[in-house]
């Protein structure tokens, strides 16, 4: 790795960090995590708070977790472009709902933006660095 890669490589760091930090919000927080994204718990079902803690925390601190450590230990991106892809998705997924659904597309922007620009610093930066099908 050159001396250019390290400093393009940090935006995919610092992803990585804001999603395992969102991880563990949820994880600590569930209720907070909640209110961020606008949904309540049904006060009927009291299994809904293990959902979010296992949906919203458990999942994104473990997928954050692993792509950051084979990332900084291993000098492999697979990983976190895997998780990119999923944030991205996970955007594509929202701009349907707005499609199809006819969700406000006021109430949904800032998701939108939020996980296409995860999706994008998680997949670019890796791709331009490791260069694909390029011997280093």
């Amino acid at each position: 790795m050159d001396a250019y890669s390290l400093p393009i490589l940090w935006t995919s760091v610092l992803a990585l960090l804001f999603s395992l930090a969102l991880g563990l919000y949820g994880l600590f927080f569930p209720n907070g995590a909640l209110k961020l994204v606008g949904l309540k718990l049904d006060e009927e079902r009291d299994e809904g708070i293990s959902e979010v803690r296992s949906t919203y925390g458990g999942f994104f601190v473990g997928i954050s977790g692993l792509a950051l450590l084979t990332l900084a230990v291993f000098d492999n991106p697979f990983i976190t472009v895997g998780l990119g892809t999923a944030w991205l998705f996970a955007g594509f997924a929202r701009v349907t709902s707005v499609l199809l659904d006819g969700t406000s597309f006021r109430a949904n922007i800032q998701g939108i933006l939020a996980e296409f620009l995860l999706g994008f610093f998680l997949i670019v930066p890796p791709l331009l660095v490791y260069r694909p099908g390029i011997p280093q």
